[in-house]
């Protein structure tokens, strides 16, 4: 409700009219949209995946809560910047993110790359980057928008597969016996050459 004096022609109040508004509907509204931020926070956070945004026009950047903890920092620790962040990619692998960054840009090549981080306390991470750009209808970069999953403990899994079958396949080829192996029907799947 708003209030408003209704005076006289000598300026005194002689009433007062009350305006009323039902702000129901956009109660609701900003409850929704609410609730839906706290469900998407709560699954990037669960999933390990940040997104950000960079206003081109502005400079001004964006991180999501996520993206903060997969830098090892607290949510809003710093003011994220396209620098701030090239500081936590590893320096083997900044060429080929500000390429594809600048690709980005300049020739509407959304990306999906696979590239470390150094966290602050000296924490190697391995995250999947993915980016597009945003233009207006003549073609100038407005926004770019990403998301970034931390893959390091996928990654360090299929190392570890891969060096087992690695192991696996060594004993299996340098066995003095001979080892063979069929499928249920009998047809020979393997052999070593001992065999």
């Amino acid at each position: 409700n708003s209030y408003h004096p209704v005076r006289d022609s000598g300026g005194r109040v002689t009433s007062v009219a009350v305006v009323s508004r039902d702000v129901t509907a956009r109660r609701r509204a900003e409850m929704e949209l609410r609730r839906l931020a706290t469900g998407l926070a709560e699954a990037q956070r669960m999933a390990h995946m940040g997104s950000w945004e960079w206003n081109i026009v502005t400079g001004e950047e964006s991180w999501s809560d996520e993206s903060y903890r997969i830098f090892g920092l607290q949510p809003g620790e710093i003011k994220p910047n396209f620098s701030t962040f090239l500081g936590f990619v590893h320096p083997e692998d900044r060429a080929t993110v500000e390429q594809a960054s600048r690709a980005a840009v300049e020739r509407d090549q959304p990306y999906d790359l696979v590239h470390r981080i150094v966290r602050r306390d000296g924490e190697l991470r391995i995250v999947r980057e993915q980016g597009e750009v945003e233009y207006d209808a003549q073609h100038r970069p407005l926004y770019k928008r990403g998301t970034m999953i931390d893959i390091t403990e996928a990654e360090q899994a299929r190392l570890d597969l891969r060096l087992s079958e690695a192991r696996y396949r060594s004993l299996f080829e340098s066995s003095a016996d001979g080892i063979f192996f069929t499928d249920m029907d009998g047809l020979a799947l393997d052999a070593n050459r001992a065999f």
